[in-house]
């Protein structure tokens, strides 16, 4: 395994890089076009608003790989029915504003008069993997223009492989979307589809990143034991913490397989997270010291595991 010089070194360098100054972190998957992210099968339209991103959990917690999603009305008129069921509920909901006329109460008024206001319409939504039989429009069958051709790093995939089939019941899970997460109720980890990213080495450093906060499950290295950390809100002091280790041990994977064009964006993470913690050099040390006991879990597989 790799050394505590070893991790120091590559965490100095990431220190240093902080204290210089960094660019804006981005995302590093391209956005997919309406049609091939979470969108409506009957009427072709994305969603918008939240609805995208609770449609994206929904789709991680229960495993569904399709981003097309249907009313029970449109499923029946598309000439499908649902899967039979075993009891569970399987419908998700979405929200839509729309603005309505109500004629005005005002008993001073001289003459009625029309006002727009605004109600909120709930519709429960099936995924298309829920259904059998549903004939989609043609318009499903297009090829999505943004995807690349996709081929992986031999030595990065290995890892990724390696420790997937080692975690019995850790799965990977790759959909069309624009969220990558790890799901420590399900122990699924959910990424982009791969040919997303037009830099092969964003992806590696991606899903390092989600492998990462995995190794926090109480089966493997238990940083998750309270749940109140693994559920710890976004911006919390918590959520930072964690988002710290997983990117440092990120990085250390990336330096492992030579990734060497992930790190701007890497450091530009670690010091968004930073930002809202109060001690930054020590919590930067800290997340390191976490992120290394991680990375050899995630090498535990490979003898020859080394940062050299």
């Amino acid at each position: 395994m790799a050394t505590r010089k070893q991790y120091e070194l590559i965490t100095s360098e990431i220190i240093t890089a902080l204290e210089g100054g960094t660019v804006p972190w981005q995302r590093p998957w391209t956005k997919p076009a309406a049609i091939n992210a979470d969108h409506n099968g009957f009427t072709g339209r994305g969603y918008s608003g939240i609805n995208p991103i609770i449609l994206w959990a929904v789709a991680s917690r229960r495993g569904y790989t399709s981003n097309v999603w249907l009313t029970y009305n449109q499923l029946t008129k598309l000439g499908g029915t649902l899967i039979p069921s075993d009891g569970q509920r399987r419908k998700a909901y979405v929200y839509f504003w729309q603005f309505e006329k109500r004629d005005s109460t005002d008993p001073d008024a001289d003459k009625t008069e029309k006002y727009t206001y605004p109600v909120m319409r709930i519709y429960g939504v099936f995924n298309l993997e829920e259904t059998v039989n549903v004939k989609l429009p043609k318009r499903e069958t297009v090829e999505p223009e943004e995807l690349i051709e996709w081929n992986p790093i031999t030595d990065a995939q290995a890892i990724v492989d390696t420790y997937i089939d080692r975690e019995s019941n850790l799965r990977l899970l790759h959909r069309i979307g624009n969220y990558a997460a790890y799901n420590i109720e399900r122990d699924i980890i959910t990424m982009p589809m791969q040919n997303q990213f037009p830099d092969q080495g964003e992806y590696y450093s991606t899903i390092y990143h989600e492998m990462a906060h995995s190794t926090g499950n109480k089966s493997r290295l238990a940083r998750f034991e309270d749940r109140e950390i693994a559920l710890a809100p976004f911006g919390t002091e918590d959520y930072s913490k964690e988002e710290l280790i997983a990117e440092f041990t990120s990085a250390f994977l990336c330096h492992h397989v030579g990734i060497s064009s992930t790190r701007a964006n890497s450091v530009a993470y670690i010091k968004n997270w930073l930002a809202v913690l109060k001690d930054e050099p020590k919590m930067a040390v800290n997340a390191a010291g976490k992120a290394q006991l991680a990375t050899n879990y995630i090498l535990m597989a490979k003898s020859s595991a080394s940062l050299e």
